[in-house]
């Protein structure tokens, strides 16, 4: 089993559902566009978000596996199975964005796609099986470790509180999960705000940049 054709894979499934994303937008009244904003916002919060999931899941089959396993391909292919339910669960969203019901599901749905992110991460990282590239010719840190595994957190995190969330205000739901798309966004916010929030000194008082 050869990594590139699951990358392959992987990156086919990530286009194919952020190309999907935009057929779920129905098509108003000339008089009624403003009909569809929901459904717009759904819609770019999910490329988003697609967007820095595959960010995360290049680094870890691009850069820190060398090659692939039964169990590995077994895992990734569970996760985009979970990846393909996007369309529905925007689709859901953006017709019903001020029902609570609909806003937990997005959320429970982006945290079990995190959770299984995080699986994935911590296969390559710990299976005797799955070769890493030497840190230092790959220049990978040990804090390069950390924040990227603090991104994926992040977002499971973001989706439990917004889970909860959703029972007493979606606005505000919706808006934390936005939190980790932005943070996605701005290159190195997410570890400025770990280094000078003091974050980063409590959890890994190790790593020192």
């Amino acid at each position: 089993m050869t990594k590139n054709r699951l990358e392959f894979l992987s990156d086919g499934v990530f286009a194919i559902v952020m190309t999907l994303l935009v057929v779920e937008i129905t098509i108003p009244e000339l008089n009624e566009f403003s009909s569809i904003l929901p459904e717009m916002f759904s819609y770019f919060l999910s490329f988003a978000v697609l967007a820095n999931l595959w960010t995360i899941h290049n680094f870890l089959f691009s850069i820190m596996s060398q090659n692939t396993t039964r169990a590995l391909a077994s895992l990734n292919i569970l996760l985009l199975s979970f990846i393909s339910l996007i369309p529905f669960s925007t689709s859901l969203l953006g017709q019903y964005p001020s029902y609570g019901v609909s806003v937990a599901f997005y959320s429970i749905h982006i945290l079990i796609i995190s959770l299984l992110s995080l699986g994935v991460r911590e296969f390559i990282y710990y299976s005797p099986h799955v070769q890493n590239p030497d840190h230092e010719s790959a220049n990978i840190t040990s804090l390069d470790r950390f924040y990227g595994t603090s991104r994926i957190v992040l977002n499971v995190a973001v989706s439990i509180i917004a889970v909860i969330l959703s029972n007493f205000s979606t606005v505000y739901s919706i808006a934390l999960l936005l939190v980790p798309v932005i943070l996605g966004i701005i290159p190195g916010s997410l570890a400025w705000i770990l280094k000078n929030s003091g974050i980063q000194s409590l959890i890994r008082p190790d790593l020192q940049q």
